[in-house]
């Protein structure tokens, strides 16, 4: 085999195996963005939770606070008191389940970007595996254009016959 036709099938081998190599760095980066975005998601519920805890306990706080204040000023709890006091905790359920809602869709958002960082893993993945096979099989073509018959049918090149222009 002739110098030239060597490093043209080393330097395919070598190009299509940091291809490979490449495109399974790539592919491990998008796993590791995939799974921050998964944790990201779960936090941000974990959050929701400890505030909405957080809302409820502040709300039965206000409630009761209102319910000593009238008491105290000697009204009935009873009637249009007691319907102010149920307004105010609708009015505070209402902000918990509009808070709920809000993150659900944003947790729902981040997940649905980790379900496309884990697709786009798989595509290069499977385009370095591709690579690999391609640059195999480019080899393979090279060396079967030097026939099977054992003679180097290849043609001998010197710096005269090499045509390299600036």
């Amino acid at each position: 085999m002739d110098p030239l036709t060597a490093i043209a099938i080393a330097g395919t081998l070598v190009s299509a195996w940091g291809m490979y190599q490449s495109s399974k760095k790539e592919a491990e980066i998008m796993e590791q963005q995939s799974a921050a975005n998964e944790l990201e998601a779960q936090k941000l519920m974990e959050r929701y939770e400890m505030n909405a805890e957080l809302s409820k306990r502040e709300g039965r706080q206000m409630i009761g606070t209102q319910i000593a204040k009238f008491a105290g000023a000697g009204f009935d709890i009873s009637g249009s008191t007691l319907l102010a006091l149920e307004q105010t905790n609708k009015s505070i359920n209402e902000e918990i389940n509009m808070l709920r809602e809000e993150a659900e869709f944003a947790a729902e958002q981040i997940r649905r970007g980790a379900g496309f960082k884990r697709e786009e893993a798989a595509a290069s993945r499977k385009a370095g595996k591709y690579a690999l096979v391609g640059g195999l099989a480019k080899t393979a073509g090279y060396a079967s254009s030097l026939g099977g018959s054992g003679k180097n049918t290849t043609k001998s090149y010197t710096m005269d016959t090499i045509n390299i222009s600036a």
